[in-house]
């Protein structure tokens, strides 16, 4: 592949490595859409992909498809932002966790950074409703955080009860 392609290179030599499949074998459709999102969304989704059983799956390019149109509804965390590696949110399309006011009384608070929990649980709280979020930081900074052995597991529990509560409400 030469270097001078637009995309993500990284993410089409993990899928030949680990799978075999060439970004010419993806339908031309489903290339489009791919390549009109950021370069980092591209690489994330890719990456993803690659994790993904695909000896199972019929068509690599519907599948891929369905990613990209599952993001475009819910909006995932950045990797490479959770990584440290990204700090432009406009640019890279994906959603940087931080920055409002709850997280800022977590960070004051105890320390804790979204870079300090697991991309999981980070994942399913940025796909809540900004008011649901909110409200899990809020709860979840009033717990004295220094006696809990794994945040992630903690503000998991939060955000499931709180979560169950906004479905029942």
């Amino acid at each position: 592949s030469s270097g001078a392609r637009q995309g993500s290179t990284v993410g089409w030599e993990v899928m030949w490595r680990v799978w075999g499949v060439r970004e010419a074998e993806i339908d031309p459709t489903v290339r489009a859409a791919l390549a009109q999102k950021p370069e980092p969304f591209q690489e994330q989704l890719l990456l993803s992909l690659a994790t993904v059983e695909l000896r199972s799956v019929r068509s690599v390019s519907a599948f891929l498809m369905s990613m990209i149109k599952e993001h475009d509804a819910k909006g995932d965390p950045c990797l490479r932002f959770v990584a440290g590696l990204c700090d432009d949110e406009e640019v890279c399309g994906l959603v940087h966790p931080g920055g409002t006011s709850a997280w800022e009384a977590l960070r004051m608070r105890w320390g804790v950074t979204p870079k300090d929990l697991d991309f999981a649980v980070l994942s399913f709280l940025c796909k809540q409703p900004q008011k649901t979020r909110e409200a899990v930081l809020s709860t979840f900074q009033q717990i004295n955080l220094k006696s809990v052995q794994n945040l992630s597991a903690c503000l998991s529990s939060v955000v499931k009860k709180l979560c169950r509560k906004a479905a029942n409400a």
